[in-house]
C-alpha cells in the first residue's frame, strides 16, 4: 500500500524525516568526559565550542565491565543531516541482559526521548543497585522513531 500523499511530496522533495536523520555512533563505558577534558579534545582537535553537541562523551566505547561497575553509560551521536523535518522524532534506548550466550536477551530497561535541534548526542545511564551488575552479556539498542532509520547495538560483558 503506497503511503498517503504529503509522505510521497516529503519523500520527492528529501524533507522526510527519515531522510534526513540517522544515527552515526554507539559507545558505552563508564565514566565520561568531563566539560574540561571536551574543552581540551576541542582545543586540541581545533574544533569549536559549537562542535561539542557532537558528543563522544565516551571518549572510546569499552566491551567488558567488572561486576562491581556502578553506572554504565549509552553514547549515542546523531548524524548530521538534521533538519526541521526531524523535529518530533522520537529516540529510544533498550537495554537487554542474558546470564550467558545461551540464554535469550531479556530487557532489563527502557527509555524513550524527543530529539531536539542542535543537540548532536545522546547520553543514557544505567545505574546497578550496590551490589554492581550481574555477571553476563548485555547489549544496548537504540533506535529512532523512524521507518528506515538503521538502528544501532553495542554488546558488552560483565564479568
Amino acid at each position: 500500500m503506497w503511503p498517503n500523499t504529503d509522505v510521497i511530496d516529503a519523500a520527492a522533495a528529501g524533507s522526510l524525516a527519515s531522510d534526513s536523520i540517522s544515527l552515526s555512533d554507539l559507545k558505552v563505558c563508564e565514566k565520561t568526559l568531563s566539560p574540561e577534558e571536551m574543552a581540551q579534545i576541542l582545543s586540541e582537535e581545533g574544533l569549536q565550542e559549537t562542535d561539542a553537541s557532537r558528543g563522544d562523551r565516551c571518549g572510546d566505547s569499552q566491551d567488558s565491565f567488572p561486576v562491581s561497575t556502578q553506572t554504565v553509560n549509552a553514547d549515542v551521536s546523531i548524524g548530521s543531516r538534521f533538519t526541521e523535518a526531524a523535529q518530533n522524532l522520537q529516540l529510544t534506548f533498550i537495554w537487554r541482559y542474558a546470564a550467558n550466550e545461551n540464554d535469550a536477551l531479556v530487557e532489563v530497561a527502557a527509555d524513550t526521548v524527543m530529539i531536539t535541534p542542535n543537540i548532536g548526542t545522546y547520553l543514557y545511564t544505567l545505574t546497578a543497585g550496590e551490589a554492581g551488575y550481574d555477571a553476563g552479556i548485555y547489549d544496548v539498542l537504540v533506535y529512532l522513531g523512524t521507518e528506515s532509520a538503521r538502528p544501532l547495538r553495542q554488546v558488552f560483558v560483565v564479568q
